[in-house]
Parts: structure tokens; sequence; C-alpha cells
């Protein structure tokens, strides 16, 4: 198979050519389709766990958020990390909206 690429992308597997990084041209694509490769399976299987977690609280195999939320603030220091904890309590009034927008 035969591609040409734009400029942008022929200059700049060239860079990486020259840079010494990668001995070829075939050797940066084939990195690139790697990595392309991997983000588009990550993609499918959040995806997945995504509509998991859907069918779970579809099916009321969850807990209420705020019981969540008490049950990690309950854990700092055992289970999680304090500064762990307190960052992602922080954040709990984003994750709620997100839940909400959701349902």
């Amino acid at each position: 198979m035969n591609l040409r690429l734009p400029e942008r992308w022929e200059s700049f597997v060239k860079s990486q050519v020259e840079s010494g990084r990668f001995a070829s041209g075939e050797e940066v694509m084939g990195e690139a389709l790697t990595l392309l490769e991997a983000r588009i399976r990550d993609e499918a299987e959040t995806l997945e766990r995504i509509r998991k977690g859907l069918a779970d609280v579809d099916a009321g195999r969850t807990q209420p958020f705020q019981d969540a939320i008490a049950e990690i603030r309950a854990q700092a220091g055992r289970q999680f990390d304090p500064k762990i904890v307190a960052n992602f309590i922080g954040l709990a009034p984003r994750f709620s909206a997100i839940f909400e927008e959701l349902r």
C-alpha cells in the first residue's frame, strides 16, 4: 500500500527520522499506527465499561451517589490516600452533575 501524506505529516516523519529517534519512515508510521490501534481499543473498552455501568444503574445494582461518597470519605487513611480522597470529594459536585445528566 502506498500512501501520500500531507506536507505537515511528511515533514514530521522526516524530522523524526533525522533526529535519530526512528530508523525509517516506516518505523515512524508503525509506531503511529500502534498508538492509534491502542487508542481505538481503549476507547472501545471505555464505552463497554460505561454501557455496563449504565446497565447496573438500570438494574438497581448501584448505591446512591451520596452513600458512595460517604464510604470513600470513611475509608480515607485506611483504604484510600487521604489527599486523593480530599481531591475526589472536591470534584464530587461535578460528578454528581454528570450522573444526573446521564439519568
